[in-house]
Order: structure tokens, then C-alpha cells, then sequence
């Protein structure tokens, strides 16, 4: 994605998980294309080099997406410093794989509430400042539909994403014409999953394999 086919000028770009993986590539593509760009995430120092690697024009805010309070306060930062927004892109999200039998609930809790919890009101609360005609845009996963061992919770939280993005595609009826988009993408970041169960043995590759070269659902 770069600025010679897309064109994002004057416009601006609000992304959860923007401290490593998905969340700083699509910084970069958005802000070569011309558009404002923020991102969040829970580690300054994560967001600090994230920075680095997208420029220095990107904003940063230090913001649990877990948290139902974070997103209130800031979207009111969000909107004083870069204005409303085209495209909010919850991309937060966290990959536990353990199996099935070993999940307790706080496993669970930690899973359901970033990824499910976190995208849903990442969604809710950016309404009032999103642009008539935004985008919006979730980061699925094929591990939703692959049955993989250990994948329990985190094939059913991002299941949980595929269904809101369904549902917000009603949106798209006047006078709010908002688009949503679901990415499901390979993993680019393994560090930010936990557990070894599905990422064994060539894991990642399959997960890879899963995704044609050419498009994403």
C-alpha cells in the first residue's frame, strides 16, 4: 500500500494495537498515503519506537483498549489534536494458545477482554467523531475458522470480531455510510502471542499458508 495508488490527503487514521505488528505497518502505509495518523498502545516505550519506524509526525496516546474508560478520554485527545476521523482501525488484540483443559478464566478474561471487549467499544465510542463515509476497519484472523490445537479462546474471541463486523455493516445505510472491513491476516508478531501449543512445528507458516497472497476477508 503506498501513496502512488492510494490516496488519503486531508484525511486521518485512528489505530488500536499500534505498538507492534499490524498496528505500526499500517501507520506507515496510512501516513504515505497522506493521512493523520494515531496510534495507541499500553507500552510507552513500545509506542516510542513504533514512532520511530512510522515518523515522527505520528501521534501516540498510552491507552488500554481492555479498559471501557480508556476510549472515552481518548477520543477527546483524539479529536483535539488530529480532528474527526476516516478511519478508525481496531487492530488490538491478544493470542493466547494453550489448550482447551488449561484455560482458566482469567486466561480467558485476558483473550475476551481486548479482543472482543476492547474492539467492540474501540468501535462504539469513536462514533461521535468518526466522519459521515469512515471506514472502519478489524483485524479477524483465519484462526477463527482453522480449528487449530490450543487456539480455543482466541479462534472464538476473533469469531466474536467476524460477527461485529457483520453487524456495523448495517451502518453503511444513510446518513452515517460507514464501511467496515474485517482483516484476517497472517501473524506478524509472535512475540505477542503466549503459549507454544499452535505456534510449534511450523505453526506460523500454516497460519501463513492460510491467508491467500491476494486478498484478505
Amino acid at each position: 500500500m503506498t501513496n502512488d495508488i492510494l490516496s488519503l490527503e486531508g484525511g486521518t487514521a485512528r489505530i488500536t494495537g499500534g505498538s507492534s505488528g499490524i498496528g505500526p505497518a499500517a501507520a506507515k502505509a496510512f501516513a504515505a498515503a497522506g493521512a493523520a495518523v494515531a496510534i495507541t498502545g499500553r507500552n510507552t516505550d513500545r509506542l516510542a519506537d513504533a514512532r520511530k519506524e512510522v515518523g515522527r509526525s505520528v501521534k501516540t496516546f498510552v491507552a488500554d483498549s481492555a479498559s471501557v474508560a480508556d476510549p472515552d478520554r481518548l477520543m477527546v485527545r483524539v479529536r483535539d489534536e488530529i480532528g474527526s476521523v476516516d478511519i478508525p482501525f481496531a487492530n488490538a488484540g491478544v493470542g493466547i494458545f494453550e489448550p482447551v483443559v488449561e484455560i482458566d478464566e482469567q486466561t480467558f478474561d485476558d483473550v475476551f477482554d481486548i479482543t472482543v471487549k476492547g474492539v467492540f467499544f474501540t468501535v462504539h465510542k469513536a462514533l461521535p467523531i468518526l466522519n459521515d463515509g469512515a471506514s472502519v476497519g478489524l483485524t479477524a484472523s483465519t484462526v477463527a475458522h482453522l480449528g487449530a490445537p490450543g487456539s480455543t479462546a482466541y479462534a472464538a474471541s476473533k469469531m466474536g470480531v467476524h460477527g461485529l463486523a457483520r453487524t456495523l455493516s448495517a451502518a453503511r445505510r444513510p446518513p452515517r455510510r460507514l464501511r467496515t472491513s474485517r482483516f484476517s491476516l497472517p501473524p506478524t508478531h509472535p512475540t505477542t502471542m503466549r503459549g507454544t501449543e499452535v505456534l510449534a512445528d511450523g505453526g506460523v507458516s500454516r497460519l501463513n499458508i492460510a491467508v491467500p497472497s491476494d486478498r484478505s476477508t
